[in-house]
């Protein structure tokens, strides 16, 4: 027989309201909207960034995206230990940054050759090398999470800000239809980040 405590129990009624608040104001927001990195939701802004109806399934997978870096520099502020916070990018970079990588570069920038693409590209294999490169065991993790937190963080920010509208200048009605309908068939289901250990829940830490 399994006894939860009042105290228990309220945990998890605030923990259950948090993530509801998070997913409420990330996963089901149509415009893309951009703010600081350290606030909470890290991007919610007065103005949100219009995206065409083709393409915003990738915006909202930014949207996790960004939350992602949020979560790092949350643990790493909270002084989790680097362990804990390198397994939750591996799983990250598996199940959510990689696919999405994949689908960018062969759906969306797959159409277009410029130096605006180039840089994405060249950006999406940076990020590849320090996922591969982190160490929880060489002293040097926590400068590697919070350098991998940065580099995510200002990649998402310039495909929303410039290369997507770029993009969607570039791109021809016709090109961008075929790459809704590609995307949709290669992306049926939202991305749903639900990795076990919540480092980056202060009271998650203090029981």
């Amino acid at each position: 027989m399994i006894v939860t405590t009042k105290a228990q129990t309220c945990l998890s009624a605030d923990r259950e309201k948090k993530l509801h608040k998070v997913n409420s104001s990330l996963l089901h927001c149509a415009p893309f909207c951009l703010c600081g990195s350290n606030t909470y939701p890290p991007m919610l802004e007065k103005k949100p960034i219009k995206r065409s109806g083709h393409i915003v399934k990738l915006s909202k997978d930014h949207h996790l995206t960004l939350l992602f870096c949020w979560k790092i520099r949350s643990g790493l502020k909270l002084e989790i230990a680097p362990e804990r916070i390198i397994k939750y990018v591996y799983y990250f970079w598996q199940y959510h940054m990689q696919p999405h990588f994949t689908e960018e570069e062969t759906i969306l920038f797959a159409p277009v050759n410029d130096a605006a693409v180039q840089k994405a590209l060249d950006e999406h294999a940076q990020i590849a090398e320090q996922i591969k490169a982190l160490n929880s065991i060489d002293g040097n993790a926590v400068h590697q999470l919070s350098v991998l937190a940065d580099t995510v963080d200002q990649h998402v920010r310039y495909e929303e800000r410039t290369l997507f509208p770029h993009l969607e200048k570039a791109l021809s009605n016709e090109q961008l239809n075929n790459i809704g309908k590609l995307l949709a068939a290669h992306h049926a289901l939202a991305l749903k980040d639900d990795f076990a250990d919540e480092f980056w829940l202060k009271n998650e830490n203090s029981l």
